[in-house]
């Protein structure tokens, strides 16, 4: 079994520990717009930038890692609405399954 796969399982069980907060209606957003950004930053980097894949893995990675770490300041210092590690959460899971779709279409 792959790496991807147990981190996959450890955020599933995790997210069964309070539904109510892990179940929210951006949870979707976050998880389907990182796993986008994932596959996405993936193929620029390697078709577009011609990099090998250790930097197109790494780029596609740490794009939708930091703007979700972006987003969670945005939303603590200017919106109020307070940091989330629980929609980190999900932009991990994103990530995780954004990398488990390019490893399969490669």
């Amino acid at each position: 079994m792959s790496k991807a796969f147990f981190v996959v399982l450890i955020l599933l069980i995790f997210s069964t520990l309070n539904a109510s907060d892990w179940f929210g209606k951006d949870k979707f957003a976050h998880l389907s717009y990182s796993a986008f950004l994932t596959y996405w930053s993936y193929g620029m980097s390697k078709d577009i930038l011609n990099k090998d894949d250790v930097n197109s893995t790494f780029i596609s990675i740490s794009i939708p890692l930091g703007l979700g770490f972006m987003k969670e300041y945005s939303d603590k210092k200017f919106k109020k609405t307070g940091w989330s590690w629980k929609d980190l959460s999900y932009d991990v899971l994103g990530i995780v399954a954004g990398s488990m779709i390019i490893k399969r279409v490669k």
